[in-house]
């Protein structure tokens, strides 16, 4: 028998292939946003930031997206969206703006 998993996020992400870049006040470094959200995102190669640092996250042609560094774990990091009223429309944007998701 299978054991039962729980999911810990609240909204569904879809794997995706972007470049990007995580920011602060005093620092950018480029990432490669692997999962998107509507409450977040996953992205590869952010490890700058650490835990609960507000960071803001760019995706030229899909726009700036505030958040919180949610958990971090060896070359992967979580961001937490913090805007209440973030429209699960960006989702369909995707193809849109060239950012093909898988």
């Amino acid at each position: 028998m299978t054991p039962s998993v729980t999911h810990r996020r609240f909204h569904e992400r879809t794997k995706v292939e972007l470049d990007g870049a995580v920011c602060d006040l005093n620092e950018s470094v480029t990432c490669q946003v692997v999962e998107f959200g509507q409450g977040g995102v996953r992205v590869k190669n952010g490890g700058l930031f650490d835990v609960a640092d507000a960071v803001e996250l760019v995706i030229p042609g899909l726009g700036k997206f505030q958040g919180v560094v949610a958990w971090k774990d060896s070359d992967m990091m979580g961001i937490e969206f913090r805007a209440p009223n973030f429209e699960a429309a960006t989702l369909t944007k995707l193809p849109e703006a060239g950012l093909d998701p898988f």
